[in-house]
């Protein structure tokens, strides 16, 4: 990056030689921008330790270079005097007009001028120069921009510390403001300039909702003299790009540049505070800016009903009746009719959004718009884009999640509930688990995994066979979503009290699930085990009506397949050690010659919160004396409670510590009371380090408290299980 160094000023005698001189000079730094660029492409991290130089650099280049080149030209490169002074005219002529141009604007514009302090003010040291100077300028300007937006999304956290130098906020008592991206989006700046210092505003903005969530307060119109915190200058970095987006959206009239606007706001949106931020309430002003736009070019009626979408999402919650009204009647009824994909899809995803986040604001839209205007037209219609059905169906999922909470708060009479279930079962769900299209398939899948428990035992019989029996038969579909979905829902289904006590469905769900162990697909794999480790929680809970469902040869099938999960894939293993625990609890007399030392290896090498809970069901279980007595395992038990010793004295995680703490406190896997005495020193040495918070993360803090209480209950029925030995 030293062909960035813009500090060396070359002097050259005559006209032609300067001009030469300069066109070399910009070159190199051209070809040093793209260089750079093209090195954050190959590998980011190559740059990573020059990041803080490089933007240095970069800001010279975006803000500085139109001063030096102007500086270092001779006076008769650019023309006549006179020539200098009808362009200077000339220029004066257009800033009349445009200064016209501009009080003529919303309110949003005038507060978008002022944050963004004015960008003629940032063209004033270019304007004597000539059309090819210009067009230099323009030129590293431009790659430098590029430069900084590949920069900021290659190393985002980096730039945090640099974004004053970019997004400066301009002072009401400063005549002339610092140069910041905000004045490169004035509408004297060149198109692509413009274009561009959006991007890299949107590159800055991107990802950064864990920075800007330091941002408290609100924005101080007259900077104090004093210390500002770093919360303080996030809310008014926070609120001037508010400002400015949502001026320039208001008055810009080229269709690319409002699509980028939008696009940069939404971004804004996604990763904004809004609740520490306490002066004014950022997200009406930018829906009522969305709401006023009128503009019928397909990409940026997209990119509005997405700012819309992200508002609803980061809690926006619309006013009142009429506004509700007015937003179905403008972003969903005329996208959903207009005939163009892209629209309806858009118009969708805002209906999801709204679904998830105000299921209040459709529960009385159900029977007068969502069915007539929505569902019908496009689920119960021929020749409608697979799309269109894709993203109508994603919106009945989210509906129905969030209807859960509904029918939890028991908001209405409980037949009109189960009622309304039923209903969607019967008309939407069915016809589409056995539609041909895979995502559609899914869909309704993850749609019945919403169904409230207490729903299950009133639903007719023939839509209780399909919860069981078609569910059961899609575990074997040929797509890979839809056998996950399957495999997640039915995961869902077997916590259910209605189906937990079900012995047939137990029995065909554990068979088929088993298989899925050899699945191509990892994220059927890792579904199947979290389904396959529920059923194994629900047979220990439900052991008394369950006891006989699992044969010696089926336990043999889940054991192994257990084992193979727990050295899958690291998402699968946590289920798959889990399941292991709760087999080993309740295996029986004909159960007890497994691979025990398989199940016990597994357990040890992944000493985690699941590991240490099946543990202690192996601690619990019925065969633990079988263990015991062989020879060939009581080691293997040995190294298991070591290994549940060291998780308990190092693990900086509080929750293993917790399963760990429980798991030694039973008192039937020791041989003799001198062990229980042992392992009583053992936790209470335990107990004694509970007030160094040395290593302790804030997070785990709060489960300090909940370590404690089981430290002394482990402690205790040591205690008695010493006083019962004679100790």
């Amino acid at each position: 990056m030293d062909a960035l160094n813009t500090d060396c000023v070359i002097d050259s005698p005559g006209v032609a030689g300067s001009v030469r001189v300069h066109e070399a000079y910009e070159k190199m730094i051209v070809a040093a921008l793209k260089g750079t660029q093209l090195l954050l492409a190959e590998n980011k991290h190559l740059l990573a330790m020059q990041c803080p130089q490089i933007v240095n650099r970069l800001h010279i280049c975006i803000f500085a270079m139109g001063a030096r080149f102007a500086a270092s030209v001779p006076a008769n490169v650019a023309g006549v005097d006179g020539s200098r002074t009808s362009r200077s005219t000339a220029t004066r002529g257009r800033d009349k007009d445009e200064k016209a141009r501009s009080n003529s604007v919303s309110s949003w514009r005038s507060r978008g001028a002022a944050a963004s302090g004015g960008s003629d003010s940032e063209m004033s040291d270019v304007e004597s120069v000539t059309h090819h100077e210009r067009f230099t300028i323009e030129k590293v300007r431009l790659n430098a921009l590029y430069t900084l937006q590949a920069l900021a999304k290659a190393h985002s956290k980096l730039v945090y510390a640099k974004w004053p130098l970019f997004l400066a906020r301009p002072s009401p008592l400063q005549m002339h403001p610092g140069p910041s991206l905000f004045s490169l989006t004035g509408h004297t700046v060149p198109r692509r300039v413009r274009l561009a210092a959006v991007l890299v505003i949107q590159a800055f903005l991107d990802g950064s909702k864990q920075y800007l969530a330091v941002a408290e307060g609100g924005k101080k119109e007259t900077p104090s003299q004093t210390f500002t915190s770093l919360s303080q200058k996030l809310a008014d970095t926070v609120t001037d790009v508010h400002v400015v987006l949502l001026a320039l959206v208001a008055g810009e009239k080229d269709a690319g540049l409002r699509v980028a606007l939008l696009k940069c706001l939404a971004v804004l949106v996604r990763n904004s505070p809004y609740a520490r931020l306490t002066v004014q309430d950022l997200r009406r002003e930018v829906f009522d800016v969305c709401l006023a736009l009128r503009d019928g070019d397909e990409a940026v009626c997209c990119a509005q009903l997405q700012v819309v979408h992200d508002l609803l999402d980061a809690g926006f919650s619309i006013p009142s009746e009429h506004t509700k009204q007015a937003v179905l009647e403008q972003f969903v009824k005329p996208h959903l009719s207009s005939g163009i994909e892209v629209k309806a899809v858009a118009a969708l995803d805002l209906l999801s959004s709204l679904a998830r986040n105000q299921v209040t604001s459709l529960d009385g839209e159900w029977e007068s718009f969502v069915g007539p205007f929505v569902l019908r037209p496009i689920l119960q219609s021929s020749g409608v884009a697979d799309i269109i059905r894709v993203a109508c169906f994603k919106f009945l999922e989210q509906h129905a999640g969030a209807a859960m909470e509904l029918f939890n708060r028991k908001e209405g009479s409980e037949v009109t509930r189960i009622r309304w279930w039923s209903d969607l079962i019967e008309t939407w769900v069915k016809p589409a688990l056995s539609d041909s299209l895979f995502a559609l398939r899914a869909l309704a899948l993850d749609t019945l995994a919403h169904v409230p428990p207490m729903c299950f035992q009133d639903l007719p019989t023939d839509l209780q066979l399909l919860c069981t029996d078609q569910l059961l038969y899609m575990l074997k579909d040929p797509n890979e979503s839809v056998r996950s979905s399957c495999s997640a829902t039915l995961g869902q289904f077997v916590t259910v009290e209605y189906f937990s006590r079900n012995t047939n469905f137990i029995d065909s769900l554990a068979r088929r699930l088993a298989v899925l162990v050899g699945d191509a697909d990892l994220l059927v794999r890792i579904r199947a085990s979290w389904a396959l480790a529920n059923l194994a929680d629900c047979v220990v809970t439900h052991s008394d009506v369950l006891a006989g469902v699992l044969d010696e040869e089926l336990y043999r099938d889940l054991m192994a397949s257990f084992v193979l999960f727990a050295r899958d894939n690291e998402k699968c293993r946590s289920n798959g050690v889990r399941g292991i625990g709760g087999l080993l609890r309740i295996a029986n007399q004909a159960c007890v010659e497994i691979q025990v030392q398989d199940a016990i290896e597994c357990i040890c090498k992944n000493v985690r919160w699941n590991a240490c809970y099946a543990a202690y069901n192996l601690f619990n279980g019925v065969s633990l004396h079988r263990l015991k007595d062989a020879s060939s395992h009581h080691n293997r038990l040995a190294s298991l409670i070591n290994a549940l010793i060291t998780a308990l004295k190092t693990s900086k995680n509080y929750k293993v510590k917790i399963n760990a703490a429980q798991a030694l406190g039973v008192p039937t896997v020791y041989d003799n009371a001198a062990q229980i005495e042992q392992m009583i020193w053992v936790l209470r040495e335990a107990r004694g380090y509970l007030d160094d918070l040395s290593d302790t993360s804030f997070g785990e803090f709060k489960y300090r408290s909940q370590l404690d209480t089981q430290l002394k209950k482990s402690l205790l029925t040591l205690k008695v299980a010493c006083r019962d030995l004679g100790q």
